[in-house]
């Protein structure tokens, strides 16, 4: 029984983090590409300091979803090509906060 509330838990993570990472690529494809670098890269990095699989996991899943927040930036701001003015880059800095707001209401991540 606890074998299948992990596999159902597994499952569900699963679906929550696919439904965020279609959000981030619906707000900007290149973004979703971001996260999936990103993500690589700590698996790397967490492989190089040896440290469990379990830890690589979650270092992967924190990757994927650290610029979560960036979906409620407005799109003439989040996917401007040109340098940001003072203003816009206020509204760059409070993705961080936002991504840990998104996530926190997910106890399972």
């Amino acid at each position: 029984m606890e074998k299948e509330l992990s596999e159902n838990k597994q499952g569900t993570v699963k679906e929550l983090i696919n439904s965020l990472m279609m959000e981030i690529e619906k707000k900007d494809p290149a973004m979703k590409s971001h996260a999936t670098r990103v993500a690589n890269q700590c698996v790397l990095f967490t492989k190089e300091l040896e440290q469990p699989s379990k830890e690589i996991n979650q270092i992967y899943l924190a990757g994927l979803l650290h610029d979560i927040g960036m979906v409620f930036i407005p799109d003439n701001i989040a996917t401007k090509k040109n340098g940001l003015n003072e203003s816009e880059m206020e509204y760059i800095k409070k993705h961080t906060i936002l991504s840990e707001k998104i996530l926190s209401k997910y106890g399972v991540l």
